[in-house]
């Protein structure tokens, strides 16, 4: 049964709004849980990030309140080895005054000799509590080390942790020296009753942090708690497991080692069953933990924010929203179903005529059929005259895009033309190869132009100035396009002309750019390398104008830059002048002059072809010969940038100087 157009539309409403309903049920609930989620996630990273900060806090107070501790320590020790090194040294009999001197409570005592052998000691140290025989903490025979120090009158302090009668200890020790008796006075005590108070200190400030978290809340029923490096609680609910070191079901491992894991990332919550955390929790509750690392308490301050918390706003407001929907259908459907009514008869019309639309010829003028005039009028609504006045519109438009289109095909047909002719003429500018006669036994060369468009601005050149010199040319335009190859036409013009006038290679390029740089007015400029050679000598003479340095290869395989530069780019300003430089090339040397669209060709993903794998590519080619070489180095470049389209022309042009006569 085929169902109509109307029936069709009452249809795709019904199912429009129960698709709406649920569609913007699902997307509520996960809208808002993912915003609830995400709200709890900052709201947790904060609060755990604050609680963090607290523990910080203490550790400061405690680390201040314990180098004060020391300082104080160290200050007192001073005064009193001041003052009793000030009075030792105007006693007549040193050793016993220091057996007389009053000595503060829990301050020892102790003198030695050149041979470190103990001659006095007093105070709560024994003879056998001699502190002199073991290591301190910086890793120092404490006998000899303090001894060197006090000699020089440095300060002589130290730390040592050692056994004694009374168990083990920490001790500080202060030292000053005796010259004339050759005496080590050091003065003792012991500090474990400073990391007694750090104790007290830390106990109270657990039971501060305590009570603190207690007021933070993650969530409406979330926590924080901390645990330390081994898995036990030491801050948080009385209901706390007595060891994080179960297994979490949800990871698999000891929920301590979640807690190290996410630590390294704070913002990165691990996911864990309640009951790892908490005892006589219900078994498949859920939740997020947010960890960060107290180092120097080698503590883990852990946040908990329930995920059933999160999700249950969004999950009621879904169920409300798929109810008002779904109760609004009742209101929606028979109002739909009057307009679906007025609308399918006009609709009909228009698909008529649109369904007539292609079978007309676009090239004739528009006119205006009556149908789609009396449809235009308003009388059925805004909607269909909208629609009435849009095929009008797109009938005549049309036309004219038909019009428009053939008579761009027709100028792109005639413009394609005329470029390919330009590249024609453009590359009947470039040199023929040599006669046989001319290079062989003598030279061997090979050049080769890729533009990067129809017409390129590289160019290159060769020709004879006479039986035994070679000039040979290599530049550069510095745009592109059609403007390019006329300035490259122009510079080749103008050194095939003056080059019998000019035969050294810095005047020829001077009289170049003298004729370029006249009524130069876009400002164009040729980066240029002319070389003449004599073949009969092997010497080179050259002029570079801020072109790329060519490459000179050994028959050994080696490469290196022809070195110099004569002058600037070519063309920009009259009266330029140009330095001739000039080498000699042994036999099977050859050159390699090139544009920078080889090495600087890209790939896909922009990385440059660069003068490095040139130089791989050169010194991996399996001949010197100059036409395979140059092959080699466009198949290359070709591998480097695997089909992406040049942005540059790429010109290279071999030379192997062989050194025979003809």
């Amino acid at each position: 049964m085929t169902l109509s157009t109307k029936n069709k539309l009452v249809l795709l409403v019904a199912g429009s709004l129960i698709l709406l309903a649920v569609g913007v049920g699902l997307f509520s609930m996960f809208s808002v849980e993912t915003s609830m989620l995400e709200a709890q996630r900052r709201s947790s990273e904060n609060t755990v990030a604050l609680a963090t900060l607290n523990v910080m806090d203490r550790y400061q107070i405690l680390f201040r309140n314990k180098a004060d501790q020391a300082v104080a320590l160290q200050q007192s020790f001073g005064a009193l080895e001041s003052i009793m090194a000030e009075l030792t040294w105007k006693a007549p009999d040193p050793l016993a005054f220091l057996r007389d001197f009053p000595l503060p409570e829990g301050v020892s005592l102790i003198v030695t000799g050149p041979d470190h052998s103990v001659r006095l000691v007093r105070g709560e140290l024994g003879p056998d509590d001699n502190p002199y025989r073991f290591i301190d903490l910086k890793d120092r025979p404490v006998g000899p080390a303090m001894l060197a120090l006090a000699k020089k009158g440095l300060p002589a302090t130290c730390l040592v942790q050692g056994d004694s009668r009374s168990g083990r200890q920490r001790l500080y020790g202060s030292h000053f020296y005796l010259p004339a008796e050759r005496l080590l006075v050091g003065l003792w005590t012991g500090i474990d009753h400073l990391d007694e108070h750090q104790r007290t200190l830390k106990e109270h400030s657990i039971r501060e942090l305590q009570r603190d978290f207690a007021f933070l809340r993650l969530g409406p029923s979330g926590f924080l708690f901390v645990s330390d490096a081994n898995g036990k609680p030491v801050i948080g609910p009385d209901t706390l497991n007595d060891t994080f070191t179960g297994i979490n079901p949800l990871t698999g491992r000891p929920l301590i080692d979640d807690l190290r894991a996410a630590a390294r990332t704070p913002d990165t919550p691990v996911l864990a069953s309640i009951t790892s955390v908490l005892r006589d929790a219900p078994p498949d509750r859920e939740a997020l933990l947010f960890v960060r690392h107290v180092k120097p308490f080698d503590w883990y301050v852990a946040g908990v924010a329930y995920t059933d918390e999160a999700r249950a706003p969004g999950n009621h407001l879904s169920l409300i929203l798929i109810g008002g929907i779904l109760a609004a259908m009742l209101i929606i459907l028979p109002l739909a179903l009057l307009m679906v009514t007025r609308l399918t008869s006009p609709l009909a019309k228009l698909g008529d005529y649109a369904r007539k639309l292609p079978e007309q010829d676009f090239m004739e003028d528009a006119r205006p059929t009556p149908l789609l005039a009396s449809l235009a009028d308003g009388k059925h609504g805004e909607e269909i005259a909208s629609l009435a006045n849009s095929l009008m519109f797109m009938d005549k438009t049309l036309r004219s895009r038909v019009r428009e289109l053939m008579e761009a095909t027709s100028s792109r047909e005639r413009l394609e033309g005329e470029l390919s002719a330009a590249t024609e003429i453009q590359m009947g500018f470039l040199p023929k190869p040599l006669p046989p006669d001319v290079s062989a036994g003598r030279f061997s060369l090979a050049a080769s132009l890729v533009p990067a468009r129809e017409v390129g601005g590289d160019l290159y050149d060769f020709f004879m100035l006479d039986n035994d010199r070679l000039c040979f040319v290599i530049g550069d335009v510095s745009d592109k396009g059609v403007p390019a190859s006329l300035f490259m036409s122009m510079t080749l013009t103008l050194i095939r002309s003056r080059a019998a006038d000019c035969p050294s290679p810095e005047r020829l390029m001077a009289e170049v750019n003298e004729n370029l740089a006249r009524d130069n007015a876009k400002c164009m400029f040729v980066t240029l390398f002319i070389g003449v050679l004599d073949l009969a000598s092997g010497e080179l003479l050259y002029a570079n104008g801020g072109h790329n340095p060519p490459l000179r290869l050994g028959p050994d395989g080696s490469a290196a830059w022809l070195e110099g530069i004569s002058g600037p780019v070519v063309g920009v300003m009259e009266g330029m002048d140009y330095t001739l430089l000039h080498t000699r090339l042994q036999p099977t040397e050859s050159l390699f002059l090139y544009t920078d669209g080889v090495n600087e060709a890209m790939n896909a993903d922009n990385e440059i072809y660069s003068n490095e794998a040139m130089f791989r590519a050169l010194g991996a080619s399996p001949s010197r010969e100059p036409m395979r070489m140059l092959r080699h180095m466009l198949d290359d470049v070709a591998a480097h940038v695997n089909g992406t389209p040049a942005s540059d022309d790429m010109t290279i042009l071999c030379l192997q100087y062989l050194g025979g006569k003809r």
